[in-house]
């Protein structure tokens, strides 16, 4: 697999995760305190330190 590839499937894995974590707070299965430390536990496992997205206001929006 080139590394490409690779990075483009780990930048749609974290994507996903966090896609499926925001509809848990949306659905009230988990509460905003648990959001958070789940999306710091991931973020740390992809080597993420800070994002665009979340400082963008984009990941904190609630459709």
């Amino acid at each position: 697999m080139e590394w490409c590839q690779l990075d483009a499937k780990k930048c749609l894995e974290f994507s996903r995760k966090m896609a499926v974590l925001r509809k848990l707070v949306r659905l009230g299965l988990i509460s905003e305190n648990e959001y958070i430390l789940a999306k710091n536990k991931i973020m740390s496992s992809y080597h993420i330190l800070e994002s665009e997205y979340f400082k963008s206001g984009t990941g904190n929006k609630v459709a």
